[in-house]
């Protein structure tokens, strides 16, 4: 019997499961043949979908029952690289046609989410990871909840966030990152909970949120006893931004004694302790940095230089400045242009911004005519958060400058210097030096 006396057979079955039978026949007898059967099973999809008896009313059983045993039918011919659709190429033509053929039909939602979500698997199978993306992002915005489970938009979600990290969109990642926190209080699924918090680690890291994301990834390296994990805290914790959360979690992942098993054990050491980071061991921790801390550059933010910089030479010359303060009181520039490999003028704008920002002990100032930096009384780490905390809570609302701290050192080295001259001019005038009256 061939197809077309199959299909005629199927549109004249009464019962409705003994119509989605002939369909399924029909169905399997096409994989079974050699060669291209597209056209074939696109034309009994087709007439199972819309033929009067089975685009309305009860016959969407029969659609519904036939395009679902089609997609698991395909599926695992692609699977065990079964014919035709062993290719991927070819699968995915198969699916795309498929859509083409029903899409329209009003009755069939689940099961186009269903075909959409198997094109993007093959289309990342093929590679092209932003046309999946695009696929899992078009079903989470339009389509309907239904009967689905949190549980399965939650993965649903995790696998977007997964792939638009993979091509490098961390803010897009970002926007269904803060979709899926609305789904995350209502999931059970202990597994599913734990990707999501990986992914959340994923995407802080990818926006330089290091410190954030070094404190999910620690905590589900203790949950898992994941070795990778605990990589990924260090990791992130070194490249994080001088800080006080930074210090304290630095001494908290030295203290681990799973700690002592990774590459970059040394430098974590170093760093706990407050010890300058030289080019070994920045080196060193490079290896092991995930690509985007080890060549992603940032912008002429950080430092006055106009050279894009790589995040982990950031990271290293604000740790070494930090140091410095636990061997210098007075420390010249030039000598921490030399520590860090910046030259003074970054040096000095980079200090200021430390200080405006609290990464530096308390009374830090930079001295411009002397060229040199003068560093305040170290404060305990837990002391300095949780004064960085009220800091950030009273100022939250102003707006931030930057160059706030360089001006307050203009200042006040301005007025110190005012007065060395009014005290000279004085001497002078007592000595008869000048005539009176006279005036600097």
């Amino acid at each position: 019997m061939d197809v077309d006396e199959r299909l005629n057979t199927a549109a004249n079955e009464p019962s409705l499961d003994a119509r989605a039978a002939v369909y399924e026949e029909a169905l399997r007898a096409a994989l079974a043949c050699d060669g291209d059967v597209t056209d074939t099973l696109i034309a009994i999809i087709e007439h199972a979908t819309h033929h009067p008896a089975n685009s309305r009313g009860v016959g969407l059983v029969v659609a519904r029952r036939t395009l679902n045993e089609f997609i698991q039918l395909i599926t695992t011919a692609h699977a065990q690289q079964h014919g035709y659709l062993a290719d991927t190429s070819c699968f995915r033509a198969m699916l795309e046609r498929a859509l083409e053929v029903t899409a329209a039909v009003s009755g069939l939602v689940d099961e186009v989410v269903s075909l959409r979500l198997t094109l993007a698997s093959a289309l990342a199978e093929l590679g092209d990871k932003r046309g999946a993306a695009d696929v899992y992002a078009d079903v989470i915005n339009n389509a309907p909840r239904r009967s689905d489970t949190d549980v399965w938009w939650m993965r649903l979600h995790i696998q977007l966030i997964e792939l638009l990290l993979s091509i490098g969109d961390p803010a897009a990642a970002d926007t269904f990152l803060k979709r899926a926190l609305v789904l995350v209080h209502s999931v059970d699924d202990k597994q599913v909970a734990f990707d999501f918090r990986r992914v959340q680690a994923s995407v802080y890291d990818a926006q330089h949120r290091y410190c954030d994301a070094a404190v999910i990834y620690y905590e589900q390296s203790v949950e898992a006893q994941d070795a990778q994990l605990l990589s990924a805290a260090v990791n992130s914790a070194l490249v994080a931004p001088v800080s006080a959360q930074r210090t304290l979690l630095l001494e908290q992942l030295a203290r681990d004694s799973r700690a002592a098993s990774l590459p970059q054990a040394p430098v974590l050491t170093l760093a706990a302790n407050g010890r300058m980071l030289r080019a070994a061991d920045r080196a060193l921790l490079e290896t092991h940095l995930a690509p985007h801390q080890r060549h992603v550059v940032l912008g002429t933010d950080m430092f006055r230089s106009s050279e894009l910089l790589r995040v982990v030479d950031v990271a290293v010359a604000e740790h070494n400045i930090s140091a410095a303060s636990r061997v210098y009181s007075v420390v010249k520039i030039s000598r921490l242009a030399d520590l860090t490999g910046f030259s003074p003028a970054d040096i000095e704008a980079q200090v200021g911004r430390m200080i405006t920002r609290g990464a530096l002990p308390p009374g830090t100032l930079i001295d411009q005519v002397a060229g040199s930096v003068s560093y305040g009384e170290p404060v305990h780490p837990v002391a300095a958060a949780e004064s960085q905390e009220e800091t950030e809570a009273t100022t939250q609302e102003e707006p931030f400058d930057p160059d706030a701290s360089l001006y307050a050192g203009w200042c006040a080295r301005i007025a110190s210097c005012t007065q060395t001259l009014e005290q000279a001019h004085e001497r002078l005038h007592a000595a008869g030096w000048l005539a009176s009256g006279a005036a600097v």
